[in-house]
């Protein structure tokens, strides 16, 4: 029921997120008991956080939300002492910013090579008419200006500004939605 309430309220990756995290703490569970679960309780939260890795800590961070928002919707499921228990804790979040810190090959930022070479692939590919100028301009737009994917689907044709600069030449001016702010529609507040 709290996974029918995130797909009517949430968006499809904080339902996903909340599914996994919260079947991983299940599973954690069941085998605890050998059974199956009923309730989730505040004793099962300590054994599911003193299971894990001190660097896995925010897998329990990760699926509080979702049990809080389970108990405050008064679903049968997840027991008061958990809840107490989730209040008084202090969780670590995932970490964060870690791959380009550590210039991660992996999962960090490009490097100055890969960068310069997905710039030739990319005016390459339009020299040669492979790819056409709409996602052409869509992809330079990702790489200079780093929005969401989100951001430049809400834009819109008034969005792009051209203007007459006093030396003569045509000035560019994309403005962007902001979709990270609290309490406001997707287009109440732009950026140049």
């Amino acid at each position: 029921m709290v996974l029918i309430w995130y797909a009517e309220n949430a968006s499809a990756g904080q339902l996903s997120a909340h599914f996994y995290n919260l079947r991983r703490l299940v599973v954690f569970i069941a085998e605890q008991r050998g059974g199956e679960v009923n309730e989730i309780t505040g004793t099962d939260l300590i054994n599911y956080r003193t299971s894990l890795r001190p660097s896995d800590e925010s897998l329990l961070g990760a699926v509080a939300s979702c049990l809080k928002k389970w108990y405050a919707l008064q679903i049968p499921g997840v027991t008061e002492d958990a809840i107490r228990f989730l209040k008084q804790v202090r969780l670590k979040g995932a970490q964060k910013g870690k791959p380009v810190l550590t210039m991660d090959p992996e999962s960090g930022p490009f490097s100055d090579i890969e960068t310069q070479a997905i710039h030739e692939a990319l005016n390459g590919s339009y020299a040669a008419g492979s790819l056409d100028l709409g996602d052409f301009v869509l992809a330079w737009l990702f790489i200079l200006l780093g929005q969401r994917p989100r951001q430049f689907a809400l834009l819109k044709v008034c969005d792009v500004i051209a203007s007459q600069r006093n030396d003569g030449l045509l000035e560019y001016i994309v403005i962007v939605p902001r979709i990270k702010q609290h309490n406001q529609t997707h287009r109440d507040e732009l950026k140049e």
